[in-house]
This record gives C-alpha cells, sequence and structure tokens, in this order.
C-alpha cells in the first residue's frame, strides 16, 4: 500500500508513539538539562560581573537553537516521522519532512555555536600564550565560516527547494545528500577534537599542582563525549541517505544528531556547576585558597596563571597590593612575585624591608617588596616595572594580575 494522495483531508497528527518515541525521549530531555545548566551560568556571571561576555551570549545562541532543533523534532514524530511512509499519508510526510528539514538546518547552527562559546571562552581564560590565542581566532574565523557554507548547503539542498520534503517528486533534482551530510559530520569530528587537545598543553605549562593540571584537563575534556557522539552518528548517516523508507529511514541518525547537539550545549556549561555546588554545599565542596597555587619560585616569563580557585570558585577578588621597587645590597632592582588571592589584604604585614606572607605551611619572603593595600591600579608606576597579565575565572571579568 502507498501513501494516500490526499491534499485536501484534514491533517491529523499521529501522536508521539511509535519507532519516534526513540527521538521524542533525548528531544525532552537534552534542552531542559541544557537550560538548568545556561541559566545557571548566566545567574552566576551576572551576579559576579553584572554582564554577559561573548562566551555567554553564544551558548545562550546554542541553547535557543538546540530547543527550535528538538521542537522540530518532537514535531516530526507527531505527524508520522519515524514510521512507515506506507502507514501514514502523503500529507503527513510533507509535515514530518518539513519538520525534519528544519531540524538539519537549526542543527548546524546549534553546534556551530557550542563550538563559539567554547572558543571565546578560551580567549577569555588563556590570553597570554600568543600562538593559542591566534589558534582560537583561527577556529572562530573557520567556524564562522562553515556554519554559514553548511547552513545554506542545507537550505539550498533542492531545487525548488521544496523538493526537500517533497521526495517524490520528479521533476525536482538535489545534491548528494549523503556527501553533504559526511562533510558536515567529518568538520564536527575534526574541529571538536582540535577545541579539546589544544588546551592540555597550555595547562600543564602553568605554574599549578599536577592534581589541579589533571582536573582542570578533564574539565576541558569533556568535548571528548561530543565527539563520540559525532562518531557514532557517523556511523548511521550512510542508511540514512539511502535508505528506502524516506519518513522512517534516517530516524537513528536523527537520534544521534539530537543526543550531539544536546550533548555539545551540555558539556560546555557543565563545568560551571561547581560553584553553586560550593555556594549551597560548601562542606561537600569546599573552595580551595588563592595560597594553594603560590609558585616557590619567582616567573620567569609573562604566563597565563589559571589559578584552581580563578577556575573552581570565582569570587569577587579584593584589589591587589602595590609593590614597590627596592634596591638590595649591589644596588640591583629586585621585584619579588605575590600571588593575588582572597585575603591577602589581611594576611600582609609590612616589616622594614621583610614581607612575611603565610601559606600553609611555608613563608614567602619578599625582601625588596613593600604592600600599601587598597591601591589597586600601579600600572603606571616606571619605578615598579612590571608586566601586566591577565588571570580570569569562569565568570569574572579579566582580572589584572602582575609578573616581573
Amino acid at each position: 500500500m502507498s501513501a494516500v494522495p490526499c491534499s485536501h483531508c484534514h491533517l491529523t497528527t499521529l501522536g508521539l508513539g511509535g519507532r519516534g518515541a526513540h527521538l521524542v525521549i533525548p528531544s525532552i530531555v537534552a534542552p531542559i538539562l541544557a537550560f538548568v545548566l545556561v541559566a545557571n551560568r548566566i545567574y552566576w556571571r551576572m551576579r559576579m560581573l553584572g554582564r554577559l561576555g561573548s562566551d555567554d551570549v553564544t551558548t545562550i545562541l546554542a541553547l535557543v537553537f538546540l530547543v527550535v532543533q528538538c521542537g522540530a523534532s518532537v514535531a516530526a514524530v507527531d505527524y508520522g516521522y519515524g514510521r512507515p511512509f506506507d502507514l501514514i499519508s502523503k500529507q503527513q510526510a510533507e509535515q514530518a519532512l518539513k519538520c525534519f528539514f528544519l531540524l538539519q538546518i537549526f542543527y548546524k547552527l546549534t553546534i556551530n555555536c557550542t563550538k563559539l562559546s567554547m572558543l571565546f571562552l578560551y580567549l577569555r581564560i588563556f590570553t597570554d600564550r600568543i600562538w593559542f590565542v591566534r589558534t582560537c581566532w583561527i577556529l572562530v574565523a573557520l567556524v564562522i565560516g562553515a556554519c554559514i557554507s553548511f547552513t545554506l548547503s542545507t537550505v539550498l539542498q533542492c531545487s525548488p527547494i521544496s523538493r526537500a520534503w517533497e521526495r517524490w517528486r520528479i521533476d525536482a533534482s538535489c545534491v548528494d545528500i549523503y556527501a553533504l551530510w559526511y562533510s558536515n559530520a567529518i568538520y564536527n569530528i575534526l574541529t571538536d577534537f582540535v577545541i579539546v587537545l589544544m588546551v592540555p598543553p597550555v595547562i600543564f605549562k602553568l605554574k599549578l599542582p599536577l592534581r589541579q593540571k589533571l582536573a582542570l584537563t578533564c574539565v576541558f575534556g569533556l568535548g571528548l563525549i561530543v565527539c563520540a557522539a559525532s562518531i557514532s552518528r557517523l556511523t548511521t548517516l550512510y542508511s540514512s541517505a539511502y535508505g528506502g523508507d524516506i519518513t522512517a529511514g534516517s530516524l537513528v541518525s536523527t537520534i544521534w544528531t539530537t543526543i550531539e547537539a544536546g550533548l555539545g550545549v551540555i558539556c560546555a556549561n557543565l563545568p560551571m556547576i561547581r560553584t553553586p555546588l560550593q555556594h549551597f554545599f560548601p562542606k561537600l565542596f569546599p573552595p580551595r585558597t588563592g595560597t594553594d597555587h603560590i609558585p616557590s619560585t619567582i616567573p620567569s616569563q609573562r604566563s597565563g596563571q589559571v589559578s584552581g580557585e580563578a577556575l573552581a570558585s570565582p569570587a569577587r577578588l579584593i584589589p591587589p597590593p602595590i609593590p614597590v621597587r627596592k634596591t638590595s645590597l649591589t644596588n640591583q632592582p629586585r621585584v619579588g612575585w605575590i600571588s593575588e588571592a582572597r585575603g591577602m589584604q589581611n594576611r600582609s604585614r609590612l616589616h622594614g624591608d621583610m614581607v612575611k606572607l603565610q601559606s600553609s605551611s611555608r613563608l614567602a619572603h619578599c625582601q625588596d617588596l613593600e604592600i600599601q593595600a587598597g591601591y589597586s591600579d600601579f600600572s603606571s608606576h616606571p619605578e615598579v616595572g612590571l608586566a601586566r597579565t591577565r588571570e580570569v575565572d569562569w565568570y569574572a571579568e579579566q582580572q589584572q594580575i602582575w609578573s616581573p
């Protein structure tokens, strides 16, 4: 039995049952989880800083596109997507394929906005590695270009465009849909791997304990979960593109499409959940003290000091003290290095030419450094001779720290 040609009949929906129910579940769960995590991120960002950054804006866009994508998935199932083409009317099949067409467009927008969100986050955190910053901007340009190209290719895949949801028409032509899907999947996998694997080399050059380096690597390595979903989706594309059933043949691929997009938004915002956990469960998630990562030696070059406190326990840090350069017995200027940490003003005491900073079980002796607390902008003092670098956390604006 073939599909019923009934263009004048009243369009009826078929409900969310059948094989399409396997698509409905991730289409409902993914946007709910993503919304909770994005809302958490925005709330704490606004609370700590009062405004949003580029990474926050792009993750909000990714969430909006994900909601539209998943809504189109549910609507497609309601019209019969996932059911055999022979068991539904042609009008139902047309509406289901229209929703599927819309789903493909917003999938590409969701994935690429998620990539941009991660890249902008990198640009906010790791600012002192020139090669890393340049690589991020190159990837930003690549992602924007690929997003525009693949989105337009999806919209214009058939001539006329309506051929994309009227598959039974013979007076129209379409591009090789498998080649389009396959090239987009390869692009997603490669860029995801690059975005994830470019971070560990930077993290392991930071002056942090090994445990914190491994923890940060695991946090940024959550993107590998998305890579696994992308690879799983890739294995289903051939049967979806060349399957004989236009409404049921691509169901498995569509399920993985929804999972991949949902995991992308979720994993991009999951690390920010530590802040509310510390706020509501301080005993289970104690904040790390700023002195846990004071280096034992003076840094010899500019380096992005991304501390465990800055990443895992964002807080408004007090203004940094003013270092005043003095000279040693050899009349050579020397400047000690002091980590900016919460409570620094309460712990620092001035004793002539000696500053003692209590940090756990050790003392940091900075013999040529005086501290005048409460004044934060000393970049204009040439006698200090310190180079400006930056330290940031998940939510707050880039903080200014100082290194020789």
